[in-house]
């Protein structure tokens, strides 16, 4: 169960990360589009891209967070319910 939720935040962690060097490259792009004269195209670019990072992050860190939540809860019921066992 924990390896499963180590395992999981990891993946999530890599997803992030992933997609972040994904989309900076787009940032870049954007960077370029600007400096080059065509500030509209590239200054949506670097919106979007950015938007997206936030996005992503946020998403898998509410994932992270639920799951870990989740555990936390079932460890903390199994504790309580040894301590209120009848003796």
């Amino acid at each position: 169960m924990v390896a499963d939720r180590i395992k999981d935040n990891i993946d999530a962690a890599t997803r992030i990360a992933t997609n972040a060097v994904h989309k900076a490259g787009d940032i870049v792009e954007g960077a370029s589009e600007v400096l080059k004269g065509d500030v509209k195209a590239g200054a949506g670019k670097i919106a979007a891209s950015a938007a997206n990072i936030a996005t992503t992050s946020a998403s898998e860190g509410v994932k992270i967070a639920s799951q870990n939540l989740d555990g936390v809860r079932e460890a903390a019921d199994s504790v309580a319910d040894e301590v209120n066992k009848p003796r």
